[in-house]
């Protein structure tokens, strides 16, 4: 080797590359057989590891190598001594370029490390290949445009989604493709993007008439004048969520109109029907909705309510008398439930009747909604649609048949209504009659009764013989116990008409207290029995300080009741009559050691004609209905009565009542 030879050679070695020299084994026919590495630099060592391959034969080391060393050999061969290759070290993840070449039957091999140039290759190879998933993936169409609306170039995997798909929009602007009005609005969206470095949205719709699209078009500055768009059609996103809001809305005025049907009467009627047709006709979008009675004895139609959209001519007296003799078929599928549809009336058979009928009305599409009431068939709704044509979804189908439901509850309701008005006012007059007759019969029994009284009293006064006087007596107690007992009977009967009414009256509490201990007293008085009763007082203080308003009367109606029962079945012993009051309360009780009675007696003692012995020689007279009485006073006061007794102990009844201050 020569001294130029010898100085790269060292410079080589001392370099920070990895460097290895080959001798090239040659055969004698003068073929190339194989490399032994010769020296190589620690760069190239560590490039190895702890390898040692020096004066070893490549085909010796890896037999796997060897095909590639012959190959690599030729292409350096072929490229005039030199060549340039990169390889990767899977175990580590180390990527190398390598340069060789000849000099002198000499193979030199300069290793660079390039891991961090090759990371970066791949990750920006791999953030391409991501971007160019996405934008192949996207349903978009992706524009750039210059600020004045001039086209730079287009994008789209998916011709179908451009709005204009066969249209070449190269060399164009906005205006020579949009219609003037949306060409404003996206110049207008370019430039603020622009002049605020923003995004900026704007949806919009196009095509034709009878199929509109809708899109959504994104606009993002890209310098001072570009601005991409990215386009994507919204079109089936945007008829749901209007078949959506449309749903909605319609179930709002489905519950509108059913509360407005809640407490109509028989007069207001026609009139809330009248407007139920005009806010669900001009919300679905009919042109004529009808509402048609049918008359089963006359086989007729007769239509009852109509609504017309602006324009439309009225045919509600058109209808009337309507005979269906050519529509049995009609009336066949209304009464099974089902709905009549009639998508469009031009593909009816020549020989239907209906396609006459409805063609001379100018109508192109029909729904008749039956109305059935407890299964009869009652009539039909029918919607007509005029300038155009319409097909109901089973949405609006659903709902249309809950309306037609909605008419049948509110016509029950109201027939219903009516009819137990009549059966009220009728009540009502049998209970003027009864009254009238109440009235009359007490005062033709009082009137002679009165007679007999007092002409039994005169006889008293008026005899000096004993035998007379005590007949006098008798006659006098009987009478009263026939005036107590017809007495009974009108308040009774009163109180059965519900004919008691509140009368509340400013009073006392020591008054009420004192008139119902005056008023026992008295009875204990006029019944001998006051040496062998005790009367026992439980007043409360707090409830007689204060001032009431209170039905006096009905309280001592009752209170009247509960002391003659504890005298008449009181012999000896005690009564107690006791007062308890709270805030809002007041508790009255009458005690006695009277006869008692049985615990399941106690819960039948407050029906009328109800006594502890019914015999006809039952030791104490009455008719029974006192207690009965009694219970009807306190619940017109709002309050309750009780009973605890108990056979040969006596009895406890009690009476609460609410309290109301004046």
């Amino acid at each position: 080797m020569n001294t130029a030879s010898l100085n790269s050679c060292i410079l080589l070695m001392e370099s920070p590359f990895g460097v290895v020299v080959h001798e090239i084994i040659y055969t004698h026919e003068g073929t190339f057989q194989d490399l032994v590495p010769e020296e190589y630099n620690d760069a190239f060592q560590s490039i190895i590891g702890d390898a040692v391959l020096i004066n070893q034969a490549v085909s010796t080391l890896d037999p796997f190598i060897y095909p590639h060393v012959v190959a690599l050999y030729n292409t350096i061969v072929a490229t005039n001594g030199k060549s340039e290759y990169e390889f990767s070290r899977p175990e580590n993840g180390s990527w190398y370029s390598v340069k060789t070449h000849i000099h002198n039957s000499r193979l030199v091999a300069v290793f660079v490390d390039i891991t961090q140039q090759k990371e970066l290759e791949i990750s920006e190879k791999e953030k391409s290949n991501r971007l160019r998933a996405i934008v192949n993936a996207m349903p978009d169409v992706i524009v750039t445009f210059r600020s004045n609306g001039d086209y730079v170039d287009i994008s789209s995997t998916n011709p179908s989604a451009r709005i204009f798909p066969d249209t070449d929009v190269s060399g164009k602007n906005l205006s020579d493709v949009f219609p003037p009005d949306l060409a404003a609005l996206f110049l207008r969206s370019m430039r603020l993007s622009i002049d605020n470095q923003a995004l900026q949205t704007v949806y919009f719709q196009f095509g034709t008439t009878n199929h509109i699209r809708y899109f959504e078009n994104r606009f993002m500055p890209v310098d001072e004048d570009k601005v991409l768009s990215i386009v994507r059609e919204v079109t089936e996103s945007t008829l749901k969520d209007e078949k959506l809001r449309y749903q909605v809305e319609l179930h709002r005025l489905m519950v509108e109109i059913s509360n407005h049907y809640l407490d109509v009467s028989a007069g207001e009627l026609d009139i809330t029907l009248n407007d139920s047709l005009s806010k669900l006709g001009r919300f679905i979008g009919a042109d004529r909705f009808f509402l048609i009675d049918y008359n089963e004895a006359d086989n007729q139609f007769f239509g009852t309510h109509e609504w017309c959209a602006d324009g439309m001519k009225s045919l509600i007296n058109e209808i009337n008398g309507v005979p269906v003799d050519r529509f049995e078929y009609w009336i066949e599928v209304h009464k099974k439930g089902d709905f009549h549809v009639i998508d469009e009336v031009s593909r009816l058979d020549s020989n239907d009747p209906l396609k006459a009928m409805l063609e001379a009305q100018d109508v192109k599409s029909m729904v008749a909604v039956p109305i059935l009431i407890d299964g009869v068939y009652t009539g039909f709704l029918a919607i007509e649609n005029i300038r155009s044509h319409k097909s109901y979804d089973t949405e609006e189908m659903h709902l249309l048949r809950m309306f037609a439901n909605q008419l049948v509850t509110v016509r029950q309701r109201i027939n219903k209504q009516q009819e137990l008005e009549t059966v009220l006012e009728n009540l009502r007059e049998s209970l003027r009659i009864k009254s009238s007759f109440q009235a009359t019969i007490s005062h033709e029994l009082r009137t002679p009764l009165n007679h007999i009284l007092g002409f039994g009293s005169l006889i008293h006064d008026q005899s000096t013989e004993k035998t007379i006087r005590e007949y006098a007596d008798e006659l006098i107690k009987s009478g009263n116990d026939l005036l107590g007992i017809i007495e009974d009977m009108i308040t009774l009967a009163l109180a059965e008409n519900s004919s008691l009414q509140l009368k509340n009256v400013s009073v006392k509490g020591v008054e009420i207290y004192s008139s119902a201990k005056d008023l026992l007293l008295g009875m204990l008085t006029q019944t001998g029995k006051n040496e062998q009763i005790k009367l026992i007082q439980q007043p409360d203080p707090g409830f007689l300080s204060m001032t009431y308003l209170l039905d006096r009367k009905k309280l001592q109606q009752a209170l009247a009741v509960i002391f003659s029962n504890a005298v008449k079945f009181t012999s000896s012993g005690s009564i107690e009559f006791g007062v308890t009051s709270t805030i809002n309360t007041v508790r009255l009780y009458v005690r006695d050691t009277g006869i008692g009675m049985p615990e399941e007696m106690t819960t039948q003692i407050f029906e009328a004609f109800r006594q502890l012995d019914d015999g006809l020689n039952r030791k104490y007279g009455g008719l029974g209905i006192g207690l009965s009485i009694a219970k009807k006073m306190i619940d017109v006061l709002g309050g309750t009565i009780e009973v605890e007794s108990k056979v040969g102990v006596g009895s406890l009844f009690s009476i609460e009542i609410p309290l109301h201050f004046t």
